[in-house]
This record gives structure tokens, C-alpha cells and sequence, in this order.
């Protein structure tokens, strides 16, 4: 789940070192590539933000301001 798009706060890292597989990697593009291979994988990516986390002892239900997830 992403409230405005994918990759989080990594999108503004302008160079990441020594991740594996990449010496220098920007965060925007680390970001795209594990995006796209995640849809390549058939992972739904829903694009709604976060309100709430509840623990209901077996399962998590993610309340979105649209939405709640089980």
C-alpha cells in the first residue's frame, strides 16, 4: 500500500552505495526496478493511504480512508 506512489522516502535518495547488485543505484530508479518486478510478479499495489492499524489477535485490518483491508 502507497498513499501517493511507490518507493516511500527511498524516491529522494540521489545515490545509494553497495546495494547488492548495483554499486551506485539512485532511489528512484532502486525504487522502479523492485516496482516493476513486483507487478511483473502479479503483486497488487493499491494506492491508498494508511489511517489505521488494528491487531486483531489472528489478522491486521489496514482501515484506508476508502477502504479496509483483512
Amino acid at each position: 500500500m502507497e498513499a501517493k506512489t511507490y518507493g516511500g522516502q527511498i524516491i529522494n535518495t540521489l545515490d545509494i552505495e553497495n546495494y547488492p547488485a548495483y554499486a551506485h543505484i539512485s532511489g528512484f530508479d532502486l525504487a522502479t526496478k523492485i516496482y516493476n518486478q513486483a507487478k511483473e510478479l502479479g503483486t497488487e499495489v493499491i494506492f491508498e493511504k494508511v489511517i489505521q492499524v488494528k491487531n486483531n489477535n489472528d489478522f491486521k485490518e489496514i482501515i484506508t480512508n476508502n477502504n479496509s483491508y483483512k
